[in-house]
C-alpha cells in the first residue's frame, strides 16, 4: 500500500526576491491559489491536502472565509513564534522575516504560544486542530509532548538526514540526521527518536542523493574551494525537478519493498504556486513550473494506486494498523 500526504505551509505572501513578508500583507496564495489552481489539481487526482495555517492567515478574514469553504482536505496549524502572543517579538509581521526556532524558547513560552495558536484556530473554525508543523521545522520532543497534551495527533516537522543550526544562536540546533524516514511515535526527549508519545511524527520525504552524484558535487566543491557538503533531495515540487521527484518515488519504493505500507509526505508553501509571492516563484512561468511538477507527481502516485490522506487521516490509519498488529500478536 502506498499512502501520500500533502502538507502545505499556508502563509502570508512573501516578496519575489527574498523570504520577507509583503508590506502591506497580501494573501493571494490563500485567496486565489488555494481555491484556484491547487483545488483543481487536487480534485483531478482526488488528493486530500493538509493546509497548515499561520497566525497571520487566521487573522485575515478573507483567507478564513476561503478556507471555511474548502470541500476537501484538512486544516492544521503552523507556528512562527515571533508573531504569536504572548511576548510576540514581532507583533506586526508586515515586511518581516521569520527567524525564530520556537522549540528554543523557554518551555513556558513555547507552550503558551502553542496554546494561543491552537485557541485561535478553534475560534476561527469551531473545532480543534489535529495536525501541526513548526515554522522553520523548529520542533523538539518537548514540542511533540505539548502538542499531544493539546489533542494533536500528527506532527510533521522532522527533516530526515538534516541538521539545522540557528543563524544567530549556534547553541540552538535541530538534529534530525538520524531520524526515521517513515512515520513513528516520537520520544519526549528527542523528536528524531522513536519513543512513547501518543502523537505520530510524519517526517518529510527527504532522501540522500546517489553516491555518484555526491562524489561529483564534492569534487566540484573542492575545486572551487567551497564547503564540502551533500545536499539531500526533497519531495517538494517548488525546489525539486521532475526527474528527481520521480527518482525519490522510485527509490523509496525499492527501499520499502519488504514493507506492506510506504508513506510519502510532499511539502511546499502556499506562496510557491503564485507568481511574485516567494523567491522560488518570482515569475508566472516559475509558478506554473511548480504547479506542473505537483500535477505530474500526483499523477505518478495515482498511476501507482496510491491513497491520498490528510495528516490526521494518516495518523488514524497508523493507529488502526498498530492496534490490529498488537491484537494479532
Amino acid at each position: 500500500m502506498i499512502i501520500v500526504a500533502i502538507s502545505i505551509d499556508t502563509e502570508v505572501d512573501h516578496r519575489g526576491d527574498q523570504w520577507i513578508k509583503t508590506a502591506p500583507l497580501r494573501f493571494r496564495s490563500v485567496i486565489d491559489g488555494v481555491p484556484g489552481p491547487l483545488a483543481r489539481i487536487f480534485a483531478a487526482h482526488r488528493a486530500r491536502p493538509t493546509y497548515l495555517l499561520t497566525t497571520e492567515v487566521m487573522n485575515d478574514s478573507e483567507s478564513v472565509d476561503v478556507l471555511h469553504r474548502l470541500e476537501d482536505g484538512e486544516l492544521g496549524t503552523h507556528l512562527h513564534g515571533e508573531h504569536v502572543p504572548p511576548e510576540a517579538r514581532v507583533p506586526d509581521p508586515a515586511g518581516a522575516q521569520s527567524w525564530d526556532f520556537s522549540c528554543c524558547y523557554p518551555e513556558r513560552l513555547e507552550r503558551a504560544k502553542l496554546v494561543s495558536l491552537t485557541d485561535q484556530f478553534r475560534d476561527r473554525f469551531g473545532r480543534a486542530p489535529l495536525s501541526y508543523r513548526a515554522g522553520r521545522y523548529a520542533a523538539s520532543g518537548r514540542t511533540a509532548a505539548i502538542l499531544s497534551e493539546l489533542g494533536y495527533v500528527a506532527e510533521t516537522s522532522v527533516t530526515p538526514g538534516l541538521r539545522w543550526v540557528h543563524e544567530f544562536d549556534a547553541s540552538c540546533v535541530l538534529d534530525f540526521v538520524n531520524a526515521p524516514q517513515w512515520p513513528y511515535r516520537p520520544a519526549a526527549k528527542d523528536l528524531a527518536a522513536v519513543g512513547e508519545l501518543p502523537i505520530w511524527e510524519i517526517p518529510l520525504t527527504i532522501l540522500p542523493r546517489p553516491r555518484w552524484w555526491n562524489l561529483g558535487i564534492n569534487t566540484y566543491q573542492r575545486l572551487r574551494s567551497l564547503p564540502v557538503q551533500d545536499y539531500p533531495v526533497w519531495l517538494r515540487p517548488s525546489t525539486t525537478s521532475w526527474p528527481w521527484l520521480r527518482w525519490i518515488v522510485q527509490s523509496s519504493l525499492r527501499r520499502a519493498r519488504s514493507s506492506d505500507m510506504t508513506v510519502f509526505n510532499i511539502m511546499f508553501h502556499s506562496m510557491e504556486v503564485i507568481a511574485d509571492a516567494s523567491p522560488y516563484s518570482p515569475t508566472p512561468r516559475a509558478a506554473q513550473r511548480v504547479l506542473a511538477r505537483l500535477n505530474r507527481t500526483l499523477g505518478l502516485f495515482e498511476s501507482l494506486g496510491a491513497r491520498f490522506l490528510t495528516l490526521s487521516e494518516l495518523a488514524d490509519e497508523l493507529e488502526r494498523r498498530e492496534r490490529t498488529t498488537r491484537w494479532a500478536a
